[in-house]
């Protein structure tokens, strides 16, 4: 966090960054913004969303922060990147039920042959 540390105008978002990424990294089964705001001892998701919607940083700074640290630390002259989507199923019972929420994705994984919710990465 010291290297973007100074993208974050008020020390709470920048508090809060460092929770969200130490749990990022963390060996958390799952992270999600309860378990990610649960770790940081806050009761609910709302300040790690709100830290992602509505928090005064610099975005596009910390971006080029991150793949300055990347390209130092991984980099390869030689190197190639190459990043595709992933779906993964979702966990937990209500998946099967077919009880999504908004931002969940409704297709046909591969791996079960069936339209469950899941989550795309990239």
């Amino acid at each position: 966090m010291a290297r973007v540390g100074d993208r974050f105008c008020r020390s709470e978002p920048r508090a809060r960054a460092r929770e969200y990424v130490s749990g990022l990294v963390a060996g958390l089964e799952r992270k999600n913004g309860w378990t990610l705001a649960e770790r940081a001892g806050e009761v609910c998701p709302n300040g790690m969303q709100r830290l992602l919607r509505k928090a005064d940083w610099d975005i596009g700074g910390v971006r080029d922060d991150v793949r300055g640290y990347v390209v130092e630390h991984l980099g390869d002259p030689d190197g190639v990147l190459i990043a595709d989507e992933t779906g993964f199923l979702k966990k937990g019972v209500k998946c099967r039920d077919r009880h999504f929420t908004p931002y969940d994705e409704h297709e046909v994984m591969p791996k079960c042959g069936w339209e469950i919710g899941c989550e795309v990465a990239v």
